[in-house]
């Protein structure tokens, strides 16, 4: 970008002159799940993006909020989407990004067995070796 100003009879007249570049492009767009939780099909259907695309930073965001979103449906409040572009280089113009989905622990919401779920809950994430220990319980 070059910038110049000129003075004028009304004033002061700034100038910028930018030369665009071809875009930013999408090399490769990877996702991966720490638990197979969503299929194939909601995945592709949330990426409002794909590899061979421009960088966009909206559609990506969309993206993300999109499967917080399919993750929530299924019970996964805690859910967390993450965003890897640090790959991305203005020298090559293009690189990989990565979106990161883990899940985290289902979440159950129920009335009169709220603290038998709970339990069950907490029984198979120990179980499952995702926690060590777990503070469960319900009451009346």
């Amino acid at each position: 970008m070059v910038a110049r100003t000129e003075r004028t009879s009304r004033g002061i007249r700034a100038i910028l002159e930018i030369e665009e570049k071809e875009p930013t492009v999408i090399k490769e767009l990877h996702v991966t799940q720490s638990d197979s939780v969503l299929p194939k099909q909601a995945i592709d259907r949330a990426l409002q993006i794909k590899a061979g695309d421009p960088l966009d930073v909206i559609a990506l965001d969309s993206s993300i909020f999109i499967l917080k979103n399919e993750l929530w449906e299924r019970g996964y409040a805690a859910a967390k989407v993450e965003l890897d572009t640090t790959q991305v280089s203005d020298v090559s113009n293009g690189g990989p990004v990565s979106i990161t989905i883990d899940p985290g622990p289902l979440v159950h919401v129920s009335a009169c067995a709220a603290g038998t779920d709970a339990i069950g809950a907490a029984f198979r994430l120990i179980r499952s070796g995702k926690r060590r220990r777990m503070l469960a319980g319900g009451t009346d």
